[in-house]
């Protein structure tokens, strides 16, 4: 009986220094909660750079071939040089004109020469491809003059008179282009006696004019 109560003793005294061990331990560390996988930031919009645009002033120069129309049998195909100053907005274009051409009289030394300055606008038919089609009207004054033998005559007269055409630009470069048209001048003549080279007086011209020419654009 003693030593069993010793055996009993001593498995008490175990037990209590197990015990105390067992409290003197940390907890356990809580179960790790499985890494969250985070969704990557959404990319920013690639913003497209703006498509290059032409500038919206217009300096032309072109040359003009003049037929008058009434007047084949008389004066003789005629050419000159003009410059054109235009500012776009959007598909309307205002515009100044100013140029000259000369008509040689059929079998004389003498020419009737057009010193002409032109105000009005034209309409581009804009469009994604290199050719644009455009329509334009302007009133023009036209200042006559006649030379003879190569001697200016001093007897010059100013008419009105208005300019329809079209034609197109075939741009080359965004900043220039190159233009093709057909244009229409009518001018009004109250009966001037400049004419004395034989044309008729006292009613409407037409002068067709073909130009070919190269528009810069700033």
């Amino acid at each position: 009986p003693l030593g069993a109560s010793t055996r009993s003793a001593q498995q008490d005294r175990f037990a209590q220094h197990h015990q105390q061990q067992q409290q003197q331990q940390p907890p356990p560390p809580p179960p790790r909660a499985a890494p969250v996988q985070q969704q990557p930031a959404p990319l920013p919009p690639v913003q497209q750079a703006p498509a290059a645009r032409r500038g919206a002033r217009q300096v032309s120069l072109f040359i003009p071939l003049t037929i008058w129309a009434q007047q084949t049998d008389i004066l003789t195909l005629g050419g000159g040089v003009g410059a054109r100053f235009g500012w776009e907005f959007n598909n309307f274009v205002p515009q100044l004109e100013v140029g000259i051409h000369i008509n040689p009289v059929d079998g004389a030394d003498a020419t009737i020469n057009n010193n002409w300055f032109g105000a009005g606008v034209r309409y581009q038919f804009l469009n994604e491809s290199r050719f644009v089609p455009f329509a334009e009207g302007m009133l023009r004054f036209n200042l006559f003059s006649l030379t003879i033998d190569g001697i200016f005559e001093t007897t010059s007269e100013l008419l009105f008179g208005v300019h329809v055409g079209g034609g197109v630009i075939i741009e080359i470069t965004r900043r220039f282009s190159f233009d093709a048209q057909l244009n229409a001048h009518f001018v009004f003549d109250s009966g001037s006696d400049l004419f004395v080279v034989g044309l008729d007086t006292g009613s409407t011209q037409t002068i067709i004019a073909p130009r070919f020419g190269g528009t810069l654009y700033f």
